[in-house]
């Protein structure tokens, strides 16, 4: 179980290594790495992390790797605060805790990560780690939505059509179906002609406007 975790880890760790330098990640000076690390440097930490991960320099050792993760996160790394949450989320690494799930998921979503947004909805839409709260859940998947997350698009368009934690509104449904099929959500792609039927002609062509215009927004600076 925990390889199935620490693939994810190790993507993370090889993008986030080569960008920390050569002078500090690669010129296999350890104690240098873990001083910058103990001082607080950020990208050391990740660096330490990594190498914790693969077992570059050092024993690995899942735990260290979290534990750097973790320190580097507490900086307010969203990218890294967003694997920690789903280092918890799993449970492959450690014991499973949604509320230390969530919690590292919203430090990430209130920084703007649409990846942890959507999380936090899908933990509201669960009832993961808090009650279900359809208010919190349209919130947070909203936020994900409007910066690109497909998957959040797709979600918006149904809680538009179930009136949950907002009023019903198909022609909102119809825009974020579209915009969730323009970017090749294909359960969106097949709910569009069935809420065409409850829009008038006026409204639908308001409706294309509006997804022409979101999603030419959302290309603009794309989100995972």
């Amino acid at each position: 179980m925990k390889k199935i975790f620490f693939t994810i880890m190790l993507l993370f760790s090889f993008v986030l290594i080569c960008n920390v330098g050569e002078s500090v990640a690669d010129n296999g000076d350890l104690k240098n790495l873990f001083a910058l690390a103990q001082q607080g440097d950020v990208e050391a930490q990740i660096s330490l992390a990594g190498r914790y991960d693969t077992g570059d320099g050092v024993p690995q050792d899942y735990g260290q790797a979290l534990k750097w993760y973790r320190m580097a996160a507490e900086q307010g790394r969203s990218d890294i605060q967003f694997m920690v949450g789903q280092v918890y989320y799993s449970g492959n690494v450690v014991k499973q805790s949604y509320k230390e799930a969530l919690k590292w998921f919203k430090m990430a979503a209130e920084q703007g990560h649409s990846g942890a947004q959507y999380q936090v909805g899908v933990m509201y839409v669960k009832g993961e780690g808090v009650s279900q709260n359809y208010y919190e859940i349209k919130k947070w998947i909203q936020m994900a939505a409007e910066q690109g997350n497909v998957d959040a698009q797709a979600v918006l368009g149904d809680i538009y059509i179930k009136g949950q934690g907002t009023s019903q509104d198909f022609k909102k449904a119809y825009i974020w179906y579209g915009v969730a099929a323009k970017n090749g959500n294909q359960n969106s792609t097949h709910n569009l002609p069935l809420i065409e039927t409850k829009l008038t002609s006026g409204q639908k062509a308001e409706a294309e406007k509006e997804i022409e215009m979101i999603w030419e927004q959302t290309q603009k600076n794309p989100q995972s």
